[in-house]
């Protein structure tokens, strides 16, 4: 409540203390009989008009003895509220009550005591020393005088003589002079801020105006106890209901932070089992790679297939063994290979004849292998095995090289040939192979030269004579399939250092001059073999690249090194009709077919397959060597190519022109 509610609550409190006195209420009983014409009330004792005096407060507390009472209707009808103000005797109207009248003449009865007394404070205010009742006066002891019939009606005269403001002044007066009194006696009665104050109030002033609006609030207010109490009761519903909403706002939030709460520790809660199940799956996962992976390891099933040469030293301890193995991916954890070794050496403690010790040498071994197979390799005598180095010279052609692998023991020269004669499809350069018939071996040319080691055939050399514990027929048997492994070994071993000797750019300087592999390949083994040395092999295929750019006038390159890979390779050794082998020598002899031949005489080396590449720049169509000194004679034209051939010492050995072919190149 702001200051100024609270006066305007004050006054209407104050004004609540005067209008319900016991004097302005005999007052006005007194003032309806006169209007009635009904004679005074009998004398009864004075009592202290201001020690009933009830006032009005915000609860509507009151005592229990003081009767309730209805304004008279003509006083309530002439009391209506004005707009203007009135002046400070003019008596506030009352609005009626609701509630039920009683019998008139229990009501005057109720009310006799206090109507004579107010009519005596009208005629006369009472003196303190003329209130003689025990109870209720403070001033005397000493009884009241009777009123006679004669004096009532005289005082009733009196009263009704007197106009309303003359009643209503000295109300005020009896009013001001016992404030403190009231204030007093009903200081208990009210809470200390109910409690009325009595203002000295200026006619006309504004004051005035708000003391009477607030009068006639306050006396509506009063007369109209049912809308009084439902604002009364409304203002408490919503007092409560504020403190409720406050209380379920509260509660709410209560809530809200309890689920809140409780939804972080679920979340927490969460998250633990979270990480709790992936660290228990990631230990899992790691436990089941690493079991399966050494499941794996141990028995080889699923590692790639692929074979390896390892050479172990003498007296090599387990754990230089399994590092070896590592190291070449034989097995992919060393340790867990010692672990065997020293646990399979545990159990074979009470053998007599077990061998734990490693023999040193060279073994091929497998990635499919697993440990048992390979502790039992290197430490089985008979499974030690011999290498040999074998070097395959640049021009050299398949059949020669199968030979040389023959001689040194490594594989049978038929084992060999099954594994040049087709396409294996195993490298990159195979895509840009093309598998043809005019050709007498489709990977003739790309066995790449180079120095190989390569495992020995035991019992090869002995023809085939048995080892330690084996039958002649075991031995044939074992020899065949190791010359067999042999010669696939030896194969990609040559293929392999091929496809890793070409290059992206070689391809491209290929595609450049509009040529193939194969052809590359092929110029590249007359290159090869027509040039005795590596400086004169540009030279020598810029004759051919000259030719071959000048088909319409040289259309053959007319080179004598594919006369002899059709006598020495195709005639021989070719399985099929005569037809078919003339067909297929006259594809390769280039005094008869034009262009390049259908495939390579040889297997040129890395220089030869540059030099057709990266050849020089040359005017020549002629070339001619020197068959003692390998000193080549180069010539534009055909004239001089002759000269050039005596000077070679060609025909000075009874060999002519016409035996090498017409425009000789070799």
């Amino acid at each position: 409540m702001d200051e100024n509610e609270e006066k305007e609550y004050n006054d209407i409190a104050s004004l609540a203390a005067y209008l319900h006195s016991d004097k302005m209420q005999a007052f006005k009983a007194a003032e309806e009989r006169a209007e009635k014409g009904l004679p005074p009330l009998e004398d009864e004792p004075e009592q202290d008009s201001f020690s009933k005096d009830v006032l009005f407060t915000s609860d509507r507390r009151r005592p229990a003895s003081a009767p309730r009472r209805r304004p008279s209707a003509k006083h309530s009808a002439a009391a209506a509220p004005v707009s203007e103000p009135v002046p400070k005797t003019q008596r506030i109207d009352e609005p009626k009550t609701q509630r039920i009248d009683e019998p008139k003449t229990q009501r005057i009865d109720e009310q006799k005591t206090q109507r004579i007394d107010e009519q005596k404070a009208v005629e006369a205010p009472p003196k303190p020393d003329e209130h003689a009742n025990s109870e209720h006066n403070r001033y005397t002891d000493r009884p009241r005088k009777k009123h006679s019939a004669a004096a009532k009606t005289e005082k009733h005269e009196s009263a009704d003589a007197q106009n309303i403001p003359a009643l209503s002044e000295s109300l005020s007066e009896s009013l001001g002079l016992r404030a403190a009194e009231i204030n007093e006696q009903n200081r208990n009665a009210l809470p200390p801020e109910d409690t009325p104050e009595i203002f000295d109030i200026t006619e006309g002033s504004d004051q005035e105006k708000q003391f009477n609006n607030a009068a006639t609030r306050l006396m509506n207010a009063v007369n109209d106890p049912v809308s009084r109490n439902d604002a009364m009761r409304e203002d408490m519903e919503a007092e409560e209901e504020e403190i409720r909403a406050e209380k379920m706002e509260a509660a709410i939030m209560r809530r809200r932070y309890e689920r809140q709460k409780q939804s972080t520790r679920t979340l927490a809660y969460i998250l633990i089992a979270l990480l709790l199940c992936t660290a228990i799956i990631g230990a899992s996962a790691y436990a089941s790679a690493h079991i399966v992976k050494w499941a794996l390891d141990f028995t080889g099933i699923a590692a790639q297939d692929f074979k390896i040469d390892v050479e172990i030293p003498e007296d090599a301890s387990v754990e230089t063994v399994a590092a070896i193995l590592a190291e070449n991916n034989i097995i992919s954890d060393a340790k867990f290979f010692k672990l065997y070794a020293d646990f399979a050496d545990k159990l074979k403690a009470d053998e007599k004849d077990r061998n734990t010790d490693f023999i040193g040498g060279k073994y091929t071994v497998s990635s499919t292998m697993s440990y048992s197979t390979l502790l039992s390799l290197f430490r089985t005598e008979k499974t030690r095995k011999e290498t040999v180095s074998v070097r395959i010279i640049e021009g050299m052609n398949a059949r020669e090289i199968g030979d040389l692998l023959e001689k040194n023991n490594v594989c049978y020269a038929e084992d060999f040939e099954k594994y040049y004669k087709d396409i294996l499809n195993i490298y990159d350069f195979e895509r840009r192979v093309k598998q043809s018939s005019s050709k007498m071996y489709q990977l003739e040319g790309y066995l790449f030269p180079d120095t190989y080691e390569f495992y020995v055939v035991n019992g090869m050399a002995d023809g085939g004579a048995p080892e330690r514990g084996e039958t002649e027929q075991e031995a044939r048997e074992r020899i065949k399939k190791d010359s067999e492994e042999n010669a696939l070994v030896a194969a990609k071993k040559m293929y392999s250092n091929f496809n890793d000797k070409m290059t992206m750019k070689m391809y491209k300087k290929m595609g450049e001059m509009n040529m193939t592999l194969d052809e590359v390949v092929a110029l590249a083994s007359i290159v090869q073999k027509e040039a005795g040395y590596t400086e004169d092999m540009e030279m020598v295929a810029s004759v051919f690249l000259n030719r071959i750019r000048h088909s319409a006038e040289f259309p053959y390159l007319q080179s004598d090194v594919t006369i002899m890979y059709v006598e020495d390779v195709i005639k021989p050794n070719f399985k099929g009709s005569e037809t078919a082998k003339t067909r297929l020598c006259n594809a390769y002899n280039t005094y008869v077919c034009q262009g390049i031949p259908a495939g390579p005489v040889c297997n040129p080396g890395l220089d030869a397959i540059n030099a057709v590449l990266y050849s020089a720049e040359s005017p020549y169509f002629y070339f001619c060597a020197n068959p003692d000194t390998g000193e080549i004679f180069y010539a534009e034209t055909e004239e001089k190519h002759n000269e050039n051939k005596i000077l070679a010492g060609l025909t000075g050995t009874g060999q002519t022109a016409e035996e090498y072919g017409e425009g000789e190149n070799g």
